[in-house]
């Protein structure tokens, strides 16, 4: 549940490499506007896979696939992304900060089990990694894991972009594989 204002105290290289990003854009123009995403959902771009492009083609094979679930995220579907800076840009909107994130806090392993729920997959070939994890978050969850999820709610109010339920997310999937060859 971070918000855009909450002190940034990353353990990592890559949190401290985005942060030193963050503080030289900040630096170097007013007009800005930053964007921290939650891990997003959606197809890969054929060139890439997706998370959920693989777990799907896992799952198709019959074969098991173990996920972390030491850490929460808000996962999102990609197209509110693309949503937001458009509206961002379009609304000339300058010096901001904005999370992008999804309303269902979720494990790796916890989205995995309701997407092969949802898209009638054998849940029981996804089971929990037994990886120790010695990263922090600021907060935890009450199974004890690291919250690195997304409080969308300036997003919410500056550009009126609804966060999504993992259903949801589902739901535009849905039409994404329906759609597709």
């Amino acid at each position: 549940n971070y918000h855009e204002g909450d002190a940034m105290l990353p353990a990592t290289a890559l949190g401290k490499s985005k942060v030193g990003g963050e503080n030289f854009f900040r630096g170097k123009s007013l007009n800005h506007v930053i964007v921290r995403s939650s891990p997003l959902l959606g197809r890969g771009n054929g060139l890439r896979l997706s998370f959920l492009d693989t777990l799907r083609m896992t799952l198709d094979r019959k074969k098991r696939i173990e996920l972390p679930n030491h850490e929460v995220h808000s996962f999102a579907h990609v197209s509110g992304l693309a949503e937001l800076v458009t509206q961002a840009i379009e609304n000339g909107l300058r010096s901001k900060i904005f999370h992008y994130g999804g309303l269902t806090k979720l494990s790796y392993y916890e989205l995995a089990v309701r997407f092969a729920d949802r898209f009638g997959y054998d849940k029981s070939l996804i089971v929990p990694s037994q990886e120790v994890f010695q990263r922090k978050s600021l907060s935890g969850d009450s199974h004890g894991r690291g919250d690195y999820s997304l409080n969308s709610r300036q997003m919410v109010e500056a550009l009126k972009i609804k966060p999504l339920l993992i259903e949801e997310s589902f739901d535009l999937i849905e039409k994404q594989l329906i759609a597709s060859p």
